[in-house]
């Protein structure tokens, strides 16, 4: 289950291209500034592969917050860093205060809920990364007593990292296409994600039915 977690949440930022790739007339710029974004965290996903398989878990929890920001993980924190910057400024280029009509129609003053769809998806993004990126550098010592617990816990908190990141990357893929200009039968990916928000709290509700 957590390694499945932790594998959808490296490729995230390729989900994120994709999508970007399928709405990037709409996106215009946008879209562009923000595939380089995802490319940027991909690597950084690879650099945190290698970091960590070849680095000890439990000795991270001995290394201060200085000491773990060498080599690779200087790396990585830029990158991810970078990536985040990319793409808020993907999400925030050519955003113009109309929503999106249909070809021929007239632009119409953008609605709050649009608004706030987009923002709201551009702090769950930068949370999620701000988070990802912090748990890094968590430190995980539970002694020489335990030292399998602590790589146990340390694998744990690898895959919450991995899985906050991916989140955060996708998010703001989603914040880059949302409210954007439509070209052909392409749906409005603010649109799917409400519906799947409520479906999800739909299928939520019934389990516990069930289970009462």
């Amino acid at each position: 289950m957590f390694r499945i977690l932790e594998l959808v949440g490296l490729l995230a930022p390729a989900a994120g291209i994709v999508l970007l790739v399928i709405y990037r007339r709409g996106a215009a710029g946008g879209a562009w500034v923000g595939i380089v974004g995802c490319l940027l965290a991909l690597l950084a996903s690879g650099i945190g592969i290698a970091d960590t398989r070849l680095a000890a878990v439990g000795s991270l929890g001995e290394a201060s917050f200085g000491e773990q920001l060498t080599g690779w993980t200087v790396g990585r924190f830029v990158l991810l860093t970078l990536a985040v910057a990319l793409l808020l400024t993907g999400a925030s280029a050519g955003r113009r205060r109309t929503v999106r009509t249909s070809p021929g129609s007239a632009a119409a003053p953008a609605g709050p809920t649009a608004n706030r769809t987009v923002t709201a998806l551009m702090i769950t993004g930068v949370a999620l990364s701000l988070i990802g990126i912090v748990v890094q550098f968590v430190p995980i010592d539970l002694g020489v007593d335990h030292e399998r617990l602590t790589t146990i816990i340390g694998l744990l908190m690898e895959t919450v990292e991995f899985a906050l990141l991916g989140g955060g990357v996708f998010a703001l893929c989603l914040a880059i296409v949302t409210d954007r200009p439509l070209s052909g039968s392409l749906p409005d990916p603010g649109d799917w994600l409400k519906r799947s928000a409520v479906g999800a709290h739909r299928l939520y509700r019934q389990f516990h039915e069930r289970r009462g």
